[in-house]
C-alpha cells in the first residue's frame, strides 16, 4: 500500500487503536473503513499491532526505543516551527508502535498534520452571524450561540450551542454531522434548523429540505429521520416527532413574521425572541388585543410603531431597558 495514501488515515487509525474511543466511535470508524478501501489498512495495522503486543520484552524495549526517537524528533520540530503537538498519552504509545511498523517519517508527517488541524470557534452575542464552512455549507447563526469547526474540513464534523439554520451542501461521500449536548445530527445535503432549548442539552430540530438522521448521543439506537417539514425535539431522553404549527419558528433567520388573529401577548413574545428584545405589556386588556398582519424584514422600532397605530398604544423605554408598550390616554 502506497505511503502516500496510509497518511490520510493517520487520525482515524491512532485513535482506533489507542483504546480512548467510545464504542459509537469505534463502531463509526469501523463502518467508515468498511465502505473504502481503508479496510485493508485496519486490518493490517490489527495484526501487525497483535504481533507486537506478543512479543513481550521486545516490544517494551522497541516501543521505549521508538518513543524516545519520536519525542526528541518532536521538540525539534517545536523548535524549529515554533510550533505545539496535541496527542494524549495513549496515542503517544500507539504512535511509537506504528513507527516500528510504518517508519517514523510517517508518524512524524501524520502528527505535524494533526497539529496543524485546529479548531475554529464563532460565538455570537447580541448579533446573529452567517458562517460559510470549507465545504461550501452556509451556516446562519442565532444569537448567544456558538459553532466550533476543523479547520481542516476533512470529515464535516461541527458542534453547536445555542441555534443555527444550516444550509448543507450536498456531498454523498462524506455526511455533514452537528454534534451537540446530547444528540448528533447526520446529512447528505439539507436545510435544517437546530436548536439546544436548555442548560440540559435539549434540542429541537426542524427540516425545510432534504433528511436528516437525529439520534441520541448516550443511546444511538434512539433516532429518528426526519424529511421536509418534519419537527422534532429531544426532551430528557424523549425523542418525539411533533407537528410544526409555528409559522414564525425561523423568522430569527429570515426576518418574516406572519401574524394571523394572533394576540397582542404572543406577538410581543415572537418579536422578543426575534430581534433579542425584552417587550412587555403594562396593561392585563392589551393581552388579548388579536392582531393580522405579515412584516417582511422591518426593523423592530418602525414594526412597534406600526402595532402601535394599529391599537392606538404608545412605546416607552423603562431603567430597564425594556420596550413597555401602554395605552394611550
Amino acid at each position: 500500500m502506497e505511503m502516500n495514501r496510509n497518511t490520510e488515515y493517520w487520525e482515524k487509525i491512532t485513535a482506533y487503536f489507542s483504546g480512548e474511543l467510545n464504542p459509537k466511535e469505534m463502531a463509526a470508524i469501523e463502518a467508515w473503513a468498511e465502505k473504502t478501501d481503508n479496510q485493508l489498512l485496519l486490518n493490517e495495522m490489527r495484526t501487525k499491532m497483535k504481533l507486537v503486543a506478543e512479543s513481550g520484552n521486545m516490544h517494551k524495549s522497541d516501543t521505549d526505543l521508538a518513543w524516545k526517537t519520536l519525542l526528541s524528533k518532536i521538540q525539534q520540530e517545536k523548535i524549529q516551527k515554533k510550533s505545539t503537538f496535541h496527542l494524549s498519552m495513549k496515542t503517544y504509545a500507539v504512535a511509537a508502535s506504528l513507527i516500528l511498523l510504518f517508519g517514523l517519517s510517517f508518524v512524524l508527517l501524520k502528527i505535524a498534520q494533526q497539529s496543524q488541524s485546529k479548531m475554529n470557534t464563532i460565538q455570537t452575542l447580541a448579533n446573529q452571524q452567517t458562517i460559510e464552512l470549507p465545504d461550501g455549507t452556509l451556516v446562519y447563526l442565532n444569537q448567544n450561540s456558538s459553532l466550533t469547526y476543523p479547520s481542516r474540513f476533512e470529515n464535516r464534523d461541527v458542534k453547536l450551542v445555542g441555534e443555527a439554520f444550516f444550509d448543507v451542501k450536498a456531498d454523498h461521500t462524506r455526511p455533514f454531522v452537528i454534534e451537540t449536548e446530547k444528540a448528533s445530527i447526520q446529512v447528505l445535503g439539507t436545510s435544517f434548523n437546530v436548536k439546544t432549548i436548555n442548560p440540559k442539552g435539549d434540542l429541537e430540530v426542524f427540516v425545510e429540505q432534504g433528511k436528516v438522521r437525529v439520534a441520541e448521543l448516550k443511546r444511538i439506537e434512539n433516532q429518528l429521520v426526519l424529511t421536509k417539514g418534519d419537527f422534532a425535539s429531544l426532551e430528557g431522553n424523549k425523542l418525539i416527532s411533533k407537528n410544526m404549527t409555528d409559522r414564525n419558528y425561523l423568522a430569527w433567520k429570515t426576518k418574516t413574521l406572519i401574524f394571523s388573529n394572533t394576540s397582542l401577548e404572543e406577538v410581543v413574545e415572537t418579536l422578543s425572541k426575534v430581534y433579542n428584545v425584552q417587550i412587555v405589556l403594562n396593561e392585563e386588556k392589551l393581552r388579548s388585543l388579536a392582531l393580522t398582519s405579515t412584516y417582511d424584514r422591518i426593523e423592530v422600532n418602525a414594526l412597534l410603531e406600526a402595532i402601535c397605530l394599529t391599537f392606538n398604544l404608545e412605546k416607552t423605554t423603562d431603567k430597564q431597558g425594556r420596550i413597555v408598550l401602554y395605552s394611550r390616554i
